[in-house]
């Protein structure tokens, strides 16, 4: 899982996250960070992070087309997002 300090934080979901590690996560991101946005890609067939992000009050943004290379095969992935705000 990779977190940047900047305007917008990015987690990438590995097949051991969580919904448990990501409500422990998004807060500890707007807290030790400045970030205004936090964004999650879930590759478009992967089910369970997409789970994953929505127990943790993500929103759909959008569909990313061939956002994502999976078993070397460009694939689509959803953007999801939560704001500081949220």
């Amino acid at each position: 899982m990779s977190v940047a300090t900047s305007e917008l934080a990015s987690i990438r979901l590995y097949q051991a996250s969580g919904a448990s590690e990501m409500t422990e996560l998004v807060p500890w991101v707007f807290q030790n960070t400045t970030p205004h946005r936090l964004e999650i890609v879930a590759a478009i067939d992967n089910h369970r992070s997409q789970r994953v992000a929505e127990k943790a009050g993500a929103q759909r943004d959008a569909v990313l087309r061939k956002r994502l290379r999976i078993n070397g095969q460009p694939s689509d992935a959803i953007l999801y997002s939560i704001l500081r705000a949220d």
